[in-house]
């Protein structure tokens, strides 16, 4: 019986083509999981052009443990349908942003218990703190040097009821910014 494996190589390449971190390689593994693939399929790069070390981590972690999965699956489902809003906003819209910092604490969880080296560990770590939990693209962690300024850091217009939400963002929907 001929059984299919998906091949993300492809999803990965077009997020690194973009500051936005989307698509998500690893809701493109559970889309094709859950439509019934046998498995999926990473081809890594030395030059990570296409799938990146921490992909690969990433992946094995969120779906070695399939409690560890349905968590990761249940993270995502409120972002269903958002990717007019992920295509514009990124992170910024903080629906995505919040299953994006789910996502990545799992996956830190996680990985100690499959033996990744511990440096994979504190680069995912500092990523999570330095980019996804301020809402920047994960996938923009390619340079040296101290972590951007926070994007609340920029100038501020007055958001609803009397909030904030950083300059350049006035247009993301309120349930995006909720």
């Amino acid at each position: 019986m001929t059984r299919l494996s998906v091949n993300l190589n492809k999803i990965a390449l077009l997020r690194n083509s973009r500051n936005l971190g989307i698509p998500s390689v690893t809701r493109a593994a559970n889309i094709a999981l859950d439509a019934g693939a046998a498995g999926i399929t990473v081809h890594p790069r030395p030059d990570s052009r296409h799938i990146r070390l921490s992909d690969v981590h990433e992946l094995a972690a969120l779906l070695a443990d399939p409690a560890v999965t349905d968590r990761a699956r249940q993270a995502c489902e409120p972002t269903a349908g958002r990717w007019v809003s992920a295509a514009r906003h990124g992170l910024a819209d903080r629906v995505l942003q919040r299953a994006a910092v789910t996502v990545f604490e799992l996956a830190v969880a996680t990985l100690p218990r499959l033996d990744a080296p511990s440096w994979l560990v504190a680069d995912l770590a500092v990523m999570l703190e330095r980019r996804v939990r301020r809402g920047l693209c994960p996938a923009d962690l390619h340079t040296t040097g101290p972590p951007p300024a926070h994007p609340t850091d920029d100038a501020h217009h007055a958001g609803p009821a009397g909030g904030t939400f950083p300059a350049g963002q006035a247009d993301i929907p309120e349930e995006a910014r909720a």
